[in-house]
Parts: C-alpha cells; structure tokens; sequence
C-alpha cells in the first residue's frame, strides 16, 4: 500500500474526498471530523483525506473538556484490547478501530502506537510514520520511539521506490524486526519457531533472531551466549554484533542492580553490592567501547560513543579527543562541537566552552538531543549569573517541547518571581504568531 495524492487516486476515492469537503462547507467539529474519518477508513492511502482529518483532530483537541477526555478514555479502554489482538491477523480493520478512538481524542498514546503496529504490518509504513510522528508530538518518551520511528521510515523509504515485502505469513517476526514486539508471550512464540528453524536452516540470520527474542523474553544470559555463538560464527569483529552482546551482558547486570535496589537491607553488604554493580557496569561499558574504536577507528560513532563515556566517567581531556575524532564526521559534528564545549566549561575554560555550546547548540537538529544539550547549557549561563541567557534557552525548550523535563515549571516559577519578564514574552510571542 502506497500513499497517494489525488490525482494517483481511483475515481471512487475522489469522489468521496470531494463529497467530504463539499460537505465541510456546512460541517464542523465532530460532524467534519466524522465525513473525512469515514474517507480515511475506506481509502487509507489516500493523503489529503488524512491530512485533512488530522488537522481537524489536532484543531479538536484545543477546545476538548475534561468530560470528552474522559468518554474518550472509557472507550479506549473497552477497545483497545480488542484491536491489540485484531491488529497481526487483520492489521486493516485495526486501523478502522484506532480511527474511531482518534476521532475521539487524537492525543491517545496506545491507540497510536497499535496505529503504528498495523500500518507496518498492512504494509501501510507511511500509516506507522504519521502515528509514530505524533506519538512523539503527545509523549516524546514512549518507549523505543525513535528507533521505530527511523525504521518506519526506512520502510517507507524502500516501499516509495519500488521495494515491497510480503509480510503476510511474517506478522510477529516483522515486529520483532521493527522493535515493535514487546510482551514475552509473543517473544516466546518467536523463540520456539527460531530454535525449530535452526534445525533445518542454521544461519547466522535465524541465530541473530533468537537472540533477539530471547531478550524481550526477559531471558538475558541465553541471549547473550545466543549473540557470542553469532559473533563466534561470523570470525571477524562486528561491531553491531559486539553491541549486542554487551547489551545482553547489561541486561543480566541491571536486572541484578533493579533486584539490589529494591531491597538493599535484604542482602548481606547490599549497598556496597549495588557499588560494585555499579563500578564493573561503567568500566565493562568504557573498555568494550575502547575495543571497538581500537578495531575499527575511522568510525566516527564508535568514538562519539566512547566520548560520552568518557564525559560521564568525568575524564574530559580524554572525551575530547574522541569528540574531535567524531566530529571529523558531518553527521556528529554538532553534537561533537557542543560536547567538546562542555569538556571546556567543565575543565575551567568556561567562557570559551559557552562560545563553542551557543555556537554548535542552534546547529542541532530539533529533537530529544538538542533539547538535553540546550537545557544543560542553559544551567550553565544560569550558574554564571546570566539568568537573561538562561531564560531565553528555556523558553525556546518550552516552544519546542512543552514537556520536556521541568524546563516549562521553572520558566513559570522565574517569571512569577520576575514578573516584569512576562511583558517581554508577550511581546514575542505577538510578533511570532505565525509560528503557532
């Protein structure tokens, strides 16, 4: 399933978009909401039915009460389980039910995320791409959100130029390749037809899969004897591979420390345990990093890696010597300049190290990285006594992600103790109104 504009659509799609808009006219609200969902729930592919019907949703959302947001909540609750198990053996009707529940309240996390899970399996990607998109707009910390969001992409990408793939026997192996499969009981039922598969078919390929099942399934040591027969098989370094055998490894140390935490005072030494834990964790992490620039040193994430572990071990000489190897690269410049600026600050040049983060931090892409490095450097004027500075930075955070961290919080509590900043902000937000 491709998206298609107007024109690439069938006569009957058409006509029902044009009767829909036609009807808009006189419609509003739920009313047009409910016309253009009815197009999108018949013609799925169809672009500016979509388009349409989420800019109405979106514009719904503003004026919602407390009581619609409530309907909307019991009956998500009533049909979400329902399409949680509609959406692998009939993934199209799951994407009806979920724009039933949207049409509701578009701000719906769950049913964006089954949105998502059906549209990669109808191979619809496009479908997975705008509900991961706004998933990200509501609740920028939804597990595994960016990785699925680039793979749905991707997807989406190879589908636009011509290259399908038949998923229609694959549906749970799919997810596991999307990152989308999360439970153990579906973990589990990858587990028992990889290990019958290695039977007839031991490759490297059916032994990366099990290894990965068995790390949802919870079962970490298997997954990580799993990861170093593949590694063992393969001969040379790779560094994927290696990765993922140091995260099974961590895997079984975390849940070690989570089972430490819990209850320190159940277990002898508990605390100096949980220090040892903690101590081997950060220095397994730090030499496997080592490893792999050591093999494979030319490339640049692998020493943008070991930088930032060097930057939260405290060893900035040493973070930014890798940073400037990263940052040789175009794709990690900016986050290598801005890291080599707080290496700066934290090792007493600190006006030099605020020129190079306000220089390389307006460079950074929108999104989860920019907004951590844009609020740190904003402590860091504030700890200089440039609270004007700071203030500007933490405003643009709220703009940009109005939930992120406490930055929103701490803009109110400034302006409420400084209220003659508000008069400022009300200037400007007058004089960038277009941007809203």
């Amino acid at each position: 399933m491709e998206l298609k504009g107007l024109e690439e659509s069938s006569i009957k799609a058409r006509d029902s978009y044009n009767k829909a808009r036609s009807a808009c006219v006189r419609l509003t609200g739920d009313a047009a909401i409910a016309r253009f969902k009815e197009v999108v729930q018949n013609f799925p592919d169809l672009a500016p039915a979509r388009e349409k019907l989420r800019a109405l949703e979106l514009a719904k959302l503003k004026n919602m009460t407390g009581w619609g947001r409530f309907v909307a909540n019991m009956k998500t609750s009533m049909m979400l389980g329902k399409i949680t198990a509609m959406v692998s053996a009939d993934p199209v009707r799951a994407m009806s039910l979920c724009e039933d529940l949207l049409a509701l309240n578009l701000e719906n996390p769950k049913v964006l995320d089954q949105l998502a899970r059906a549209g990669l399996i109808a191979d619809a990607p496009f479908v997975a791409v705008e509900a991961l998109g706004l998933l990200r707009r509501f609740d920028p910390k939804y597990p595994k959100l960016a990785e699925r969001l680039e793979h749905a992409r991707n997807r989406a990408e190879r589908d636009s130029g011509g290259k399908k793939r038949d998923e229609t026997n694959e549906a749970v192996i799919q997810q596991l390749i999307d990152g989308s499969v999360h439970d153990a009981g579906q973990a589990g039922i990858l587990i028992e037809r990889f290990q019958k598969e290695l039977h007839a078919n031991d490759s490297i390929d059916v032994r990366k899969r099990l290894a990965e099942a068995y790390m949802i399934a919870g079962r970490y040591e298997e997954a990580h004897t799993a990861f170093r027969e593949v590694a063992e098989r393969m001969g040379a370094m790779d560094p994927v591979i290696d990765k993922a055998i140091e995260r099974a490894y961590i895997a079984q140390i975390d849940e070690s420390l989570n089972i430490l935490r819990a209850n320190p005072a159940a277990y002898e030494n508990g605390e100096e345990q949980i220090a040892d834990l903690e101590q081997h964790r950060a220095a397994y992490c730090l030499r496997k990093a080592q490893e792999r620039c050591k093999m494979y040193p030319k490339d640049a994430m692998l020493h943008y890696e070991l930088g930032e572990l060097y930057f939260e071990a405290g060893r900035y000489q040493e973070a930014m010597e890798e940073f400037r190897m990263s940052g040789r690269s175009l794709r990690r410049e900016a986050e290598s300049r801005f890291y080599i600026g707080r290496c700066l600050y934290l090792t007493d040049d600190k006006e030099r190290g605020l020129k190079v983060m306000d220089e390389y931090v307006k460079n950074l892409e929108a999104g989860r990285v920019r907004l951590t490095f844009q609020y740190a450097l904003a402590d860091y004027h504030l700890a200089e006594g440039n609270a004007a500075r700071w203030l500007e930075l933490m405003r643009e955070i709220v703009l940009l992600s109005p939930r992120f961290q406490d930055a929103a919080a701490r803009v109110r509590a400034y302006e409420e103790e400084h209220p003659e900043t508000v008069v400022i902000e009300e200037v400007k937000k007058d004089e960038n109104d277009d941007i809203f």
